[in-house]
């Protein structure tokens, strides 16, 4: 059954991992500051490295049993409801789009914390 692995953010062609959102953005501020003013989209990324939006997380979280409710919003997914869930220690990475939905290289990569 598919799990959620990490929050995302999807902007400019890239995708940033981590453990949450406000992470990931607060790295994408300082590391990419041209960025600052760039639409993104939040999402997580699963087990079978896809992006999803937030309402799709929620849905295969609660199906495969990683939380049993929505804790911040009434049909997505927070990466809030997922403390404790995802280490502390997970850093945020950078990707090409075009390396989610099609390699499983990046994920394989990264600690395997969810049986």
């Amino acid at each position: 059954m598919e799990k959620i692995m990490f929050a995302a953010v999807k902007v400019q062609g890239k995708v940033f991992t981590g453990r949450m959102h406000f992470q990931i953005i607060n790295f994408i501020h300082a590391h990419y500051p041209e960025l600052d003013n760039v639409q993104d989209v939040q999402g997580f990324v699963t087990d079978n490295n896809r992006f999803v939006d937030r309402i799709e997380a929620g849905r295969i979280a609660l199906d495969s049993r990683q939380i049993t409710t929505l804790k911040y919003f009434t049909n997505k997914l927070d990466s809030g409801d997922l403390n404790g869930l995802i280490p502390d220690e997970i850093e945020v990475v950078e990707h090409d789009e075009s390396e989610i939905n099609s390699s499983r290289e990046k994920l394989e990569n990264r600690p395997p914390f969810f049986k």
